[in-house]
């Protein structure tokens, strides 16, 4: 009966950290577009830039997951350089490149079809930036949080983070895909 008390009053205590709590709500919209993003790009691919199922899923896992492990070494080192000259240093690697990576995304969706390989250069470049994001900020939350409840925090990112984002994000984006397509075919065709 005590643990059940003990751990409320450790997830209180995360919860009264405005960084934690931060970390928290972008932990969870990170997971919700980049799970978004990993379910539904092969399909993107394979209508946008008319290539079969099994080209546009090699492309994906190459764009989407061979960049995470350059994005976070090389993320995590500039995290750590960061720190040295600033205490926010580490969050600023965290969250900056969100910025840069949105104008890098954003680009590989306006490239013409049948564009692969600069729609692949783009993208992976992208994900690449994205995937600092994990190693700045789990550094962030060893250094913001005591010793003795870093395994909490780290578990309530996480719950938040998976179940709130990633589980959610395939399943929303799906049901939006889901609504504006039927809303599309039910729209009188216009003229040309």
């Amino acid at each position: 009966m005590a643990g059940r008390g003990t751990c409320r009053v450790a997830v209180l205590d995360h919860l009264k950290i405005p960084t934690m709590c931060l970390i928290i709500v972008t932990g969870a919209l990170f997971n919700f577009i980049m799970y978004a993003l990993a379910t539904f790009l092969p399909a993107f691919i394979s209508r946008y830039h008319s290539l079969d199922l099994r080209l546009s899923t090699t492309i994906a896992a190459l764009a989407f997951g061979l960049t995470g492990v350059p994005g976070l070494l090389l993320g995590g080192w500039a995290a750590d350089r960061a720190a040295q000259f600033r205490a926010s240093g580490r969050l600023l690697v965290g969250f900056g490149p969100r910025w840069l990576r949105r104008f890098s995304s954003g680009w590989p969706s306006v490239q013409q079809p049948g564009r692969v390989t600069a729609f692949v250069a783009l993208l992976g470049t992208g994900c690449m930036i994205a995937f600092a994001y994990y190693a700045s900020v789990y550094a962030t939350i060893q250094e913001i949080v005591p010793p003795s409840l870093r395994g909490t925090a780290m578990a309530l990112y996480f719950l938040a983070m998976y179940l709130l984002g990633g589980s959610f994000g395939p399943v929303l984006t799906g049901k939006l895909s889901d609504y504006f397509a039927r809303r599309a075919m039910q729209r009188p065709a216009q003229a040309p």
